[in-house]
């Protein structure tokens, strides 16, 4: 549904709008949110807004995939701030994608960038958005190995190697289980991530009894099971009762020959 401005209906409405009411306070958030930009620099110019306004305004901005108006967004930024709960302005728009809007918050020295456990850097990497986990990494005070290695996990889950490669890149250390994004694309599915990590970190491929292996072999991975395979340090000897088990699941499948070929 599609909404046209005109001055003068916003003006009917807001000379009925009673900013101390909490529904008519949703109501006009939402016809405001829906319009054009336009209405929202006419009650700008009005200058009727409070500050709980004009934070709703902004939390219906963050929390949607819709193109931004940066000017707007810098004009609501200067009167309220934008730490509220958490940061949650800034952990919405690292999870939808609002790059600018980062950009702005991390300038806020009222914006602290690892709230909530780091909450902004693992959104961003959850949903892939490359440039604002880049933007993140920048600031001083994000963990990037936050939540035990959380971000890095993720972008190697679901598939977002420029992610993968920008905590390779920047030499980020990963603390406790350091191979732990092989063997989650492996068990994935993400061959491109797999081959990435294989040439270009000191990951270990057999870490804990040739887990990469298991879990692509679990799951009938079967170019990253021949990937592995390939290494080096990948050898099925050992421990090769839980390789077998691992491939044995689907019977169909073509690892279980592809695994006994390597034995010795």
């Amino acid at each position: 549904m599609k909404y046209i401005f005109l001055p003068e209906i916003t003006n009917i409405i807001i000379s009925f709008f009673n900013p101390d009411n909490d529904k008519e306070f949703k109501t006009i958030i939402d016809f405001f949110f829906c319009s054009k930009k336009s209405s929202l620099d006419f009650l700008f110019m009005k200058n009727i807004f409070n500050i709980p306004f004009l934070e709703s305004a902004l939390r219906k901005i963050v929390d949607s995939d819709r193109e931004v108006d940066i000017k707007t967004v810098k004009r609501i930024l200067a009167k309220i701030d934008p730490s509220k709960f958490n940061n949650r302005i800034l952990r919405s728009a690292s999870s939808n994608g609002h790059e600018q809007i980062v950009k702005l918050l991390l300038k806020d020295t009222r914006v602290k960038a690892n709230d909530f456990n780091d909450a902004a850097i693992c959104n961003a990497c959850i949903n892939g958005h490359t440039k604002i986990v880049e933007l993140l990494l920048k600031d001083t005070t994000v963990n990037p190995c936050a939540r035990n290695n959380f971000p890095i996990k993720r972008a190697a889950m679901f598939g977002y190697i420029d992610i993968v490669k920008l905590f390779v890149e920047k030499n980020i250390k990963i603390v406790d289980e350091p191979s732990s994004p092989l063997i989650i694309a492996a068990g994935c599915g993400h061959l491109h991530i797999v081959k990435y990590l294989l040439e270009n970190t000191l990951l270990d491929p057999s870490y804990r009894n040739n887990s990469a292996l298991r879990f692509a072999c679990k799951h009938v991975n079967i170019e990253i099971v021949k990937e592995l395979l390939n290494h080096e340090k990948v050898n099925p000897n050992k421990n090769p009762c839980e390789v077998i088990i691992s491939c044995w699941e689907d019977e169909n499948s073509e690892i279980p020959k592809i695994i006994l070929n390597n034995f010795c």
